[in-house]
C-alpha cells in the first residue's frame, strides 16, 4: 500500500513529442492548436494492480478518433510500448501510489501560421501523463452517491461533433458542471440533448435500473465510453436485461436505481437527481451487485481499496 502521494516523491516523467521529460519541464508551445483551437484528443484509463486496465479498447477508441478527426499521429502503432515505457521509468512513484490514473493527449501541433520555415515540426503534439488516483473523492461517490442535475446547456450534437470522438473542445461542459451546482449545491451536470433526451455527464456515462433492466442512452447523443461497455457486458453475465435506447428525464425521475460509469470510479451510485432523492437515497442492490462483478474481474475490492487508500492518504 502506498505511503506517500507522487506530488511528496521525485518528480514524474512524462511523455512528449518523443521526448522524455521531468513534470516541471513539461510544456507545448503557446501556438499549439490545443491552446488556440481546443484541438485536442484525450483517452484515460486508470491502473488495477498497476497495469492498465481495459488499455487495449482505450488505445483502439484513441485510434479511432484520430481517423474521425483527421488526425496524424506518429506514435499510434506504439502507444502500448510507450504507455509501458513511462510505468517503467516511473516504477518507484508508481510503486508507491499504488494506482495511477494515465492520461493520453494528442493535438495538431503548432499551427500553419506559426511554424518558422527553417524549423521542423511533428504532425501531432502527443503527451502521455498520469497522476495518482483520489481515493478519498472516490469513496465519498461509493458510500454517498452523486449529486447530479440538468443545466440548460445541452450535449453538443452529434451533426456538430460526432460524440464518439473523446476530445477535450469542452468549454459547454465546463459552465454545465458550473449551471448545474448552482441549481443544487455540489451537484454535477447531467446532459440532454437538442430534443431533451438524456445524454451523458461530463465525463462519465449515465444507467438507469427498473427492476432487471439496465438501460443507457444510445451512442448518437454520448460517448462509446468502455466502462459503459464494460457494464453491459456484466448485465449478461448478472442475468440482468441490458437496454440501450433514448432516455428522457421522466425514465431517470421514475427509475429504482441511477448510477454513473467512468473511468476512474468504474461505477459510481447516483442517488440525487435535479433534487429528487433516487430511491431510498442510498446506493442500490443492482448498482452493489455491478461493483462487486467489477470487483471480481479485476481481482481486487475496488471499494475495499478505495477505502482503505483514502485512511492512509
Amino acid at each position: 500500500m502506498p505511503s506517500k502521494s507522487i506530488r511528496n516523491l521525485p518528480e514524474p516523467i512524462y511523455y512528449i513529442s518523443g521526448e522524455w521529460v521531468p513534470r516541471s519541464e513539461a510544456k507545448i508551445s503557446i501556438f499549439d492548436s490545443g491552446l488556440l483551437f481546443g484541438d485536442t484528443l484525450t483517452e484515460a484509463t486508470r491502473t488495477f494492480r498497476q497495469r492498465p486496465y481495459e488499455e487495449d479498447r482505450h488505445l483502439e477508441r484513441f485510434t479511432q478518433s484520430a481517423r474521425l478527426a483527421r488526425f496524424s499521429i506518429a506514435e499510434l502503432p506504439r502507444l502500448k510500448e510507450i504507455i509501458a515505457e513511462m510505468l517503467e521509468r516511473n516504477s518507484d512513484l508508481v510503486s508507491n501510489a499504488g494506482e495511477v490514473f494515465i492520461r493520453l493527449e494528442a493535438t495538431r501541433g503548432v499551427l500553419a501560421p506559426y511554424r518558422q520555415k527553417e524549423n521542423r515540426y511533428p504532425d501531432s503534439t502527443t503527451i502521455l501523463w498520469f497522476h495518482d488516483i483520489p481515493f478519498r473523492q472516490l469513496l465519498d461517490k461509493y458510500e454517498s452517491g452523486m449529486s447530479v442535475a440538468y443545466p440548460s446547456t445541452r450535449q453538443m450534437p452529434a451533426d456538430v461533433l460526432d460524440p464518439r470522438i473523446k476530445h477535450r473542445s469542452r468549454m459547454y461542459r465546463s459552465l454545465a458542471d458550473m449551471e448545474a451546482a448552482e441549481i443544487d449545491p455540489g451537484a454535477v451536470a447531467l446532459l440532454l440533448d437538442p430534443r431533451g433526451r438524456v445524454a451523458e455527464g461530463v465525463g462519465w456515462n449515465v444507467f438507469i435500473v427498473r427492476g432487471r433492466q439496465v438501460a443507457t442512452p444510445s451512442e448518437d447523443v454520448c460517448l462509446q465510453g468502455i466502462s459503459r461497455a464494460v457494464v453491459l457486458e456484466m448485465c449478461a453475465e448478472l442475468g440482468l436485461e441490458p437496454w440501450v435506447g433514448s432516455i428522457w428525464p421522466y425514465d431517470v425521475a421514475s427509475a429504482d436505481e441511477v448510477f454513473a460509469t467512468a473511468s476512474s470510479y468504474c461505477i459510481a451510485p447516483i442517488t440525487k437527481v435535479h433534487g429528487k432523492i433516487v430511491g431510498n437515497g442510498k446506493p442500490g442492490k443492482v448498482t452493489q451487485a455491478l461493483l462487486q462483478a467489477w470487483s471480481k474481474r479485476v481481482g481486487i475490492d475496488i471499494v475495499g481499496q478505495a477505502r482503505e487508500y483514502a485512511a492512509r492518504a
